[in-house]
C-alpha cells in the first residue's frame, strides 16, 4: 500500500459549466471497478484507449507499436500520481468548490498544472484560480501552491517552522498540533525504560528537545 498524501484544493471560477461538472463528478458513485469517473479524471481527462491489463516486455512493445499507452505511465506523467484521488469531503459555494482528498505517494501537481494551462490556452472568458495545499507525513513534506506555482515548501515533521499561510489554508492549529505530537513522543520515550526519563521531566522540556530524544529511539 502507498503512503497517502493529504490534499486540500480550492477552485474558484465564474464558469458555471466547469463547476457544475466538477460537482456532478464529486457526487458520482462508481458503479463498478471500470468506472473511471473521478476528480483527477475530470481535471485532466484520461485518453479513452488506455491499456489496463498486465504489462510485460512483449506487451509493452505491442502497445508502443499501436500507439497505446499504459494507464500507470500516463497517470504518473499527466497527474503526478498513480491512482485516482480518494475524495472524502467537499464544499460548494457560488463560484468555488473546495475538495479534501488523498492521493498515492504525492500530490497531483501535474494534473493541476495542466488544468491551469488549459484555461490559459483557451483564452477563456472565465478566469480560474486554484489554491492547493498538501502534506504527507511518511515522506515528510508539505506544500502550498497558487495556480500550480509553489509558494510554500517544507518538512511536515518540522512543526516549529510550519508556514502560517499553509496552516491557515489547511485548517491546522500549529500550537495544538505541536502539543499533540509532543505527547505522542513522550509516550514512546516512556515506553523505552533505557531512556530513564520521567513524564514530569519530559513535559518540562521544549518540543524540539523531546523530538530529538524521540529520534534517538
Amino acid at each position: 500500500m502507498p503512503n497517502w498524501c493529504t490534499n486540500k484544493l480550492e477552485i474558484t471560477t465564474q464558469s458555471e459549466t466547469f463547476l457544475a461538472g466538477l460537482k456532478a463528478t464529486l457526487e458520482h458513485e462508481a458503479v463498478d471497478e471500470n468506472d473511471r469517473t473521478g476528480l483527477l479524471n475530470y481535471l485532466c481527462p484520461q485518453p479513452s484507449d488506455l491499456y489496463y491489463g498486465a504489462l510485460d516486455s512483449e506487451k509493452e512493445k505491442e502497445l508502443s507499436e499501436q500507439g497505446i499507452l499504459h494507464w500507470y505511465g500516463w497517470n504518473v506523467a499527466n497527474w503526478g500520481t498513480k491512482w485516482e484521488a480518494r475524495v472524502w469531503q467537499f464544499e460548494c459555494n457560488d463560484n468555488s468548490i473546495t475538495v479534501w482528498f488523498d492521493t498515492a505517494w504525492g500530490p497531483p501537481l501535474t494534473a493541476i498544472e495542466q488544468l491551469v494551462d488549459l484555461f490559459a490556452d483557451e483564452a477563456s472568458e472565465h478566469e480560474l484560480s486554484i489554491t492547493h495545499g498538501f502534506y504527507e507525513e511518511g515522506m515528510d513534506f508539505l506544500g502550498l501552491c497558487y495556480d500550480g506555482i509553489p509558494a510554500v515548501e517544507g518538512e511536515y515533521s518540522n512543526m516549529l517552522e510550519w508556514n502560517p499561510d499553509w496552516c491557515d489554508f489547511m485548517d491546522m492549529d500549529k500550537d495544538e498540533m505541536i502539543a499533540i505530537r509532543k505527547d505522542e513522543y513522550i509516550e514512546e520515550i516512556l515506553y523505552d525504560e533505557d531512556m530513564g526519563m520521567t513524564r514530569e521531566k519530559l513535559e518540562s522540556m521544549s518540543f524540539e528537545t523531546v523530538q530529538n530524544l524521540y529520534m534517538e529511539l
